[in-house]
């Protein structure tokens, strides 16, 4: 198994091979022990193969909380990353992130470092041989309170407080005079805006002057100990973290919709193909019935308006046929002529055409004095012409749509007692 250590760093910006820190052993048990001071490239000498967790400058990151509602998650740290859009005075892309789990007062812990110099301390300590298990902030090594707060006065002029296992938050001082070692009440009350603890465990001892709200239950820290505290259960790393996205995390989204959409790329082929192959059945079946109902077709381009010209055609035929006919000839020569008056003497068909003597030839005239029913059988689409002693009628070419249309009727038989044959 590893060795835990934990080491406390200076500023990033003085962070190099050669620094001195101070390092503690991990005891197995959440706790640390001292083990002295030692450059930064020593400790892969001392401690091979240890895994380390790096205890930021109060100066290098910030810690506090900010409400969310309970949320999955996976959701919950996109909600966070907006929910810091009103507490970052720089871009979201420039800060490494964590947060701890949501309190059941709905308060989540976060802290944030600027990202630059953090990825520069990661390989500084690579560079030594030493593999980083994760950053905390300053106030996440103090002894976790029982009740209140635990307070050290930074000797470099910060106030690093821990009010819980995750939470706390660092106060600097408003000014660092030389020989001023002594807090002064006035530069402790601005901690009183995170409220008013019921206890406060002092690293060190207690200071002489503190606002009145301060003047609590206190008791004091052995200060060595002091940064040895059980941490919590994350930490800032930014080896996950790349430009605020961890390295691979979109290639799973990325890799899952090229997938996707190879899917619908591929289906929507199948799918064209599949009606493509049901359009040209659809066609070739349209063509073989065309065939088969009007063989004398030679070639068929457009089915659908061939079939209706050749239906059309057939129809003017049947029609044409129909009024050509003796029965479709004597239907519509009775609309017109004088058979009902039992005029007719004889009756003849032949040839398509139809031939009638009366019984008074003198009827017979063309011309201004022919009879009104002759007028009217031409109208409908007949041709009569007159005979010796009847009339001679056939078909010809309807005068319009209407005559055209007009009913075809059986002929009637003629009053036995007039007409003879």
């Amino acid at each position: 198994m590893k060795t835990l250590l934990r080491i406390r760093l200076p500023r990033l910006s003085r962070l190099d091979a050669d620094a001195e820190v101070d390092a503690a052993q991990g005891d197995g048990r959440g706790g640390f022990q001292a083990a002295g001071r030692f450059p930064l490239s020593a400790l892969a000498v001392r401690w091979p193969r240890a895994r380390v967790q790096a205890i930021l400058h109060p100066h290098d990151a910030v810690l506090a909380s900010v409400a969310l509602p309970p949320l999955p998650a996976a959701k919950l740290r996109a909600a966070l990353a907006g929910a810091m859009d009103g507490l970052l005075l720089g871009d979201p892309d420039e800060v490494i992130l964590a947060h701890g789990p949501r309190a059941p007062d709905g308060q989540v812990p976060v802290a944030w470092t600027a990202r630059e110099p953090l990825q520069r301390a990661e390989a500084c300590l690579r560079g030594c041989q030493l593999t980083v298990s994760g950053f905390l902030p300053a106030p996440c090594a103090l002894p976790v309170p029982d009740a209140g707060w635990t307070v050290h006065l930074n000797e470099e002029g910060y106030a690093v407080v821990r009010t819980g296992m995750d939470t706390g938050f660092v106060y600097p001082r408003a000014r660092v005079l030389p020989g001023a070692a002594e807090w002064e009440a006035d530069e402790l009350s601005p901690l009183l805006v995170q409220g008013t603890p019921s206890h406060i465990a002092w690293v060190g001892s207690v200071p002489p002057f503190r606002p009145i709200a301060l003047d609590v239950p206190s008791s004091e820290i052995d200060a060595a100990q002091a940064w040895l505290a059980a941490s919590p259960a994350w930490s800032l790393t930014c080896a996950a973290q790349s430009r605020g996205v961890a390295p691979g995390a979109w290639r799973w989204p990325i890799t899952a919709g090229i997938a996707a959409a190879l899917v619908w790329v591929v289906g929507l082929n199948v799918q064209a193909h599949r009606l493509a192959s049901a359009g040209q059945a659809m066609t070739q079946d349209m063509h073989a019935r065309v065939k088969a109902a009007f063989p004398n077709l030679g070639v068929i381009m457009n089915p659908l308006q061939q079939a209706r010209q050749q239906r059309d055609a057939r129809t003017q035929a049947a029609n044409a046929a129909a009024r050509e006919g003796f029965a479709g000839l004597l239907g519509l020569t009775l609309l017109h002529s004088p058979f009902a008056d039992g005029q007719v003497k004889t009756l003849r068909y032949a040839d398509g055409q139809l031939t009638f003597d009366l019984d008074t030839p003198g009827a017979v005239q063309d011309g201004p004095t022919s009879p009104a029913w002759v007028e009217k059988a031409r109208q409908a689409g007949l041709s009569v012409e007159p005979a010796e002693s009847g009339w001679h009628v056939r078909a010809s070419a309807p005068s319009s749509e209407g005559a055209a249309s007009q009913p075809v009727r059986q002929a009637k038989p003629s009053q036995p007692g007039r007409t003879r044959s």
